[in-house]
């Protein structure tokens, strides 16, 4: 059974007021075995208190970057011990990536957390169309990543890597699939840039024309400068695609050799070098063994029935 609560609030007092109140109501309803929480610096604080009265035990599914947690160079002190409260309330702790559970552990050794990706949607959910996106006579590269941050999914390096290519004699077109608040300031970029021609914006996608876009395409790119996971990269994966990834945490640690390549973040040349390099190699992958890997690794059943066996392990 489910119960929605409407409780998100701009202010963060109030938030947390109805945060209380909505779990309130729940514990009444449902007298829940298990909290599952995401993420330790947002409702993670709340709920370690919430359950450590009311005796529930918790599993948190840590999914926010270490930079997002405040873990790296410059974080405040009281936001460490924060999350070592909240952590050490939790019964079960995942998390979305092994380098996220590699940090999280050299933060608080006493923690143990385990690594459980973020389950995806089978290629299922979409049926394929008579659609056609790919640009005829060119390499078709795809990134998916919203516009909802100035930074930090690496367009400002991105964009310029592809003008260097195009002066560099290679045909090509990224398709970019993502909204939000910059994504105009992107594509005036793109137009400065004099590559507009070679880059094509299709705003916010539901997932079904994600899968459908992407799975047209001849490789996927992230170039992101820091990630906890990287749904989009497994996706593309699933679809058959090599990744080629930035140096970022989280999508980094997803690619095996067998499934794509990675290079630096944060610099242009590292990005134009790297699909460059794609260009010339991609066609050697083997598009069944990047499946197979994504679909052992990923799909939603696989990860729903690992969190069940801990559900039911807590409740032993």
């Amino acid at each position: 059974m489910t119960w929605r609560s409407k409780s998100w609030q701009r202010k963060r007092i109030k938030s947390n007021i109805q945060l209380c109140k909505s779990f309130h109501k729940v514990v009444k309803l449902f007298k829940p075995d298990i909290c599952f929480v995401q993420v330790a610096s947002e409702a993670g604080r709340s709920m370690a208190a919430l359950c450590k009265i009311l005796s529930i035990p918790i599993v948190l599914a840590e999914h926010s970057s270490p930079e997002a947690l405040g873990l790296v160079e410059g974080g405040k002190k009281k936001d460490y011990l924060l999350l070592k409260f909240v952590y050490s309330q939790c019964a079960y702790v995942t998390c979305v990536s092994q380098n996220l559970t590699d940090t999280l552990i050299s933060y608080y050794p006493k923690l143990k957390p385990k690594t459980i990706y973020n389950g995806i949607q089978p290629v299922s959910i979409y049926t394929k169309s008579e659609k056609r996106y790919r640009v005829d006579n060119m390499i078709n590269i795809v990134i998916v990543g919203g516009f909802y941050n100035m930074t930090v999914k690496g367009y400002q390096y991105l964009l310029p890597a592809v003008k260097e290519m195009i002066k560099k004699g290679y045909h090509i077109v990224l398709h970019i699939c993502g909204g939000g608040t910059y994504k105009e300031y992107y594509e005036n970029l793109a137009e400065k840039l004099d590559i507009m021609q070679q880059c094509l914006f299709y705003g916010q996608c539901q997932r079904e024309k994600v899968y459908e876009i992407v799975s047209q395409m001849d490789f996927f790119v992230s170039a992101s400068l820091f990630e906890s996971g990287g749904m989009a990269a497994q996706e593309a994966m699933l679809l058959g695609k090599p990744v080629l990834a930035t140096r970022s945490g989280g999508v980094s640690s997803l690619i095996r050799e067998e499934t794509g390549i990675i290079v630096e973040a944060g610099n242009i040349e590292s990005l134009a070098d790297g699909m460059i390099k794609m260009i010339k190699i991609y066609k050697k992958f083997d598009t069944e063994k990047i499946k197979k890997y994504a679909e052992d690794n990923f799909l939603i059943d696989n990860i729903t029935k690992k969190y069940m066996k801990i559900f039911e392990r807590i409740l032993q």
